[in-house]
């Protein structure tokens, strides 16, 4: 593929036997075409965050001044909200659909344990920028339920893989009271403030940059677990932010829901003091953040010209919209997230808000490395023609059906599984999702062409689901 700014694609193919952490994997890869050696290929370091919602950026200067002012944001687009899905349509530019993790914790759809099975572990962009010569580095989260995994693994690519193994909750990430297992010896970390993650997985992704020879290209792959719920922030930021006015809107525990789902129409409200905690915390908790984004960017060093940094979360979350406080839905606090993208001036100004998928995300980062894969991708890089819509999927979880659904810029279209019903919002009007559209004889066109696409690209629908 090229990219509208000169990025190069491959002339040929190779076949490589890349030597990976974990074992021997053996895939193609794209050779950089004759008469481009001079051309370095970019750094990449992507700094991924763990529930994140848009525009939380307040407590983040560093973010705000030295990405957000010079890159561009983007309008993040997780198909299917759950950290494990998004994580694996990064990793694999692929969507779920293709993926088969659709959760992160049934052993059969979801986690670790799906996406090991799927076999698509060997096929990530790790794997395929290993083989093209970029040394990989993972510090921080990987997979909920890698606390499954067998001792000592390493999952393929990573030359470097510093994962959070936690023995609570999901094991998929931790604050306090975690090991970091991978390809060096286990460490093991208890409940004192030189203990918190986000400081202790800093040093170790610095120490992978300051570790990398100058001339070879890097990728660093660093996903603390802030700002995930219980939101824990680092001592010397307790009580260093207080919002004023509290986050609140229109949608917040919606009066009205009968426009909704029959299944949603009859949900509690959440909790006001849930919300007000979940925004403080969260706040305090990316300040640790906002300090190892600067310590990564000091480490990059004279590189960073040559450097694409791409500031990401795995999808947002529900703040009391429509009386929920969670992810797995398609509405738009828990789909959508923050994605900053900065590499000198090759992104096109003109592109700056619009739609990226998590496997977009992924696919980039091969179009910018020049690095085409031996396998078929979904995702569309942000250095070629954007695409103009994205696919919706979810299996079921208790109380929700599953669903298929069609994102563009300005319209959502929902289907929920058999007769659970169907929603249509339009942006332009309607930000908050107030006024379910489905089904007025004045979007009926609109409605039709949603769902029909939405029936292309959903397949094979997620388990569980049917359009009747």
């Amino acid at each position: 593929m090229r990219g509208r700014t000169g990025v190069f694609a491959a002339a040929t193919a190779v076949v490589l036997a890349a030597g990976v952490a974990g074992g021997t994997s053996t895939a193609e890869y794209a050779a950089r075409p004759a008469g481009a050696a001079e051309i370095a290929p970019p750094n990449i370091v992507v700094i991924m965050t763990d529930d994140q919602r848009r525009n939380t950026f307040q407590t983040m200067p560093t973010v705000r001044k030295k990405l957000i002012q010079d890159g561009l944001k983007y309008v993040g687009f997780s198909p299917t909200s759950a950290c494990c899905p998004a994580r694996s349509s990064l990793l694999t530019a692929q969507f779920a659909h293709t993926t088969g993790v659709y959760n992160n914790v049934d052993p059969t759809y979801g986690g670790w344990p799906a996406f090991n099975v799927s076999g698509y572990e060997e096929k990530t962009i790790a794997v395929a920028l290993d083989g093209a010569g970029y040394r990989t580095g993972l510090v921080g989260k990987y997979m909920n339920l890698w606390n499954q995994a067998p001792d000592g693994f390493v999952p393929p690519g990573w030359d470097v893989f510093r994962a959070l193994w936690s023995d609570v909750g999901q094991g998929g990430g931790a604050y306090y009271d975690y090991e970091i297992r991978g390809t060096q010896p286990t460490e093991t970390f208890g409940h004192t403030a030189a203990a918190y993650s986000t400081d202790v997985l800093a040093d170790r992704a610095v120490r992978f940059l300051k570790s990398t020879p100058d001339d070879q290209p890097f990728f660093l792959y660093f996903t603390p677990f802030a700002a995930h719920e219980p939101w824990k922030p680092a001592p010397r930021d307790q009580g260093t932010w207080e919002p004023k006015p509290y986050y609140d809107n229109p949608a917040v525990n919606e009066q009205d829901m009968s426009d909704k789902p029959e299944f949603m129409q009859t949900l509690p409200k959440v909790d006001r003091a849930w919300i007000r905690r979940a925004q403080d915390k969260t706040g305090e908790s990316l300040r640790a953040v906002d300090d190892a984004v600067g310590r990564i960017l000091d480490a990059v060093g004279d590189r960073r010209p040559n450097t694409l940094f791409i500031y990401t979360s795995d999808q947002g979350v529900m703040w009391g919209e429509h009386r929920l406080d969670e992810k797995y839905n398609p509405y738009r606090w828990a789909t959508e997230f923050p994605l900053i993208m900065k590499w000198g001036n090759r992104f096109p100004v003109e592109d700056r808000n619009r739609l990226v998928a998590n496997a977009d995300v992924g696919a980039t980062i091969l179009d910018a490395a020049g690095v085409v894969p031996g396998w078929p991708i979904e995702g569309t890089s942000v250095l070629g023609p954007f695409r103009s819509d994205v696919v919706l999927e979810a299996i079921g979880v208790p109380g929700q059906p599953a669903y298929c659904g069609l994102r563009l810029k300005n319209w959502l279209y929902v289907h929920w599984s058999g007769d659970a019903g169907t929603e249509l919002y339009d942006y332009k009007h309607d930000p908050l999702e107030l006024t379910n559209l489905s089904g007025r004889p004045a979007y009926a066109d609109k409605e039709t062409a949603m769902r029909d696409r939405a029936v292309e690209l959903c397949s094979p629908p997620p388990p569980g689901f049917s359009w009747d």
